[in-house]
């Protein structure tokens, strides 16, 4: 694999495993790269952020002044910003410029 197909890089996945508390899988790195492909997230735009579940995105938005509607609207937006991991591992963000660096 050259640095092109790098859909997840090393400090992506440090990050998530430090998060998650699991490695990502192959299914995990394969439904990333439909959702990345789905919605034109080039490389530029990387994980910013994980939640571990419905109440922990909400808490963080609504901690930082959205309301749960708001909140609601962002995640469900069909921007490609968020995306649900399978098999109920949480919820990560795609950011432009913004990477977690672990």
């Amino acid at each position: 694999m050259n640095n092109a197909d790098v859909i997840v890089s090393a400090s992506e996945e440090k990050y998530l495993l430090h998060m998650m508390g699991t490695p990502l899988t192959d299914e995990d790195i394969q439904k990333i790269r439909e959702h990345k492909t789905k919605f034109s997230l080039g490389k530029e735009k990387g994980v910013c952020a994980w939640y571990k579940d419905l109440d922990d995105f909400f808490s963080d938005w609504c901690g930082i002044g959205y309301t749960k509607e708001e909140a609601g609207k962002l995640l469900f937006a069909d921007s490609g910003e968020f995306m649900f991991l399978p098999k109920d591992k949480g919820i990560i963000r795609f950011a432009e410029g913004v990477r977690a660096l672990f």
